[in-house]
């Protein structure tokens, strides 16, 4: 009497299947949910925009500044700052751009304000073809160059 029916198997199959299933779709559903574009950054004329995390511990909400993301007059991201729960900056990235609004460097900060790193980037019109990153010496620990081909 210890044996099971094979029907049972196929049911507990089918089951971990739609679970699986639902959660695919879940996400890719939100993996593909755009975020503010641009455009509508600089139509709404937005400077800065702040995540808030809200947790519930306990029965009662918690609530902290997860992010801060500012942003230029032409609506592209100029710095972004991410905070742990305590509210202490975790990280804190600095966005430099050309005159033709391509990113040439990004600068990490540490929580005191001293930079980190910086990754700066190189261009052949509009094909980015070097990225270099340099640590808080301003020595050069990696880099990488982009080669083109025409077909």
């Amino acid at each position: 009497m210890g044996k099971k029916l094979p029907y049972v198997k196929t049911i507990h199959t089918l089951a971990n299947m739609r679970k699986i299933l639902t959660l695919l779709v879940l996400f890719t559903v939100t993996a593909n949910l755009p975020a503010q574009s641009k455009k509508k950054i600089k139509e709404a004329d937005i400077q800065v925009k702040i995540t808030w995390r809200i947790d519930y511990v306990g029965g009662k909400e918690v609530k902290y500044k997860e992010k801060e993301e500012y942003f230029n007059p032409n609506g592209k991201i100029c710095e972004v700052k991410d905070y742990d729960a305590s509210g202490v900056i975790k990280s804190d990235v600095k966005y430099i751009y050309s005159s033709d609004g391509q990113i040439i460097k990004e600068i990490s900060l540490d929580k005191n304000g001293n930079v980190e790193q910086t990754i700066e980037y190189s261009y052949s019109g509009k094909l980015k073809t070097e990225k270099k990153i340099t640590n808080s010496e301003g020595k050069v620990i990696s880099k990488k160059v982009y080669e083109y081909r025409k077909r």
